[in-house]
């Protein structure tokens, strides 16, 4: 199985919002606890996506066939 960790963008949203939703159903330990609109997971990528053209931020998707398996995110305190 081959895994490609690359930074996301705004066309990841859907996939992004239902990695993210499907782990609330799993009930995995992740700081959001609630399932989440499509309309608030695009508005949060497109704020971390600015946040990383300021250098604020890194954030990495991990992909496998095509899919979304994983995140990683840091952020820069000020």
């Amino acid at each position: 199985m081959d895994v490609l960790i690359r930074e996301p963008k705004m066309e990841d949203a859907e996939a992004l919002h239902s990695y993210f939703n499907e782990l609330v159903e799993e009930k995995t330990y992740i700081i959001c606890n609630r399932k989440i609109t499509l309309e608030k997971e695009k508005r949060w990528l497109k704020e971390q996506l600015e946040k990383m053209r300021e250098n604020r931020l890194v954030f990495v998707v991990a992909e496998t066939d095509g899919k979304i398996v994983g995140t990683a995110r840091l952020e820069r305190k000020e």
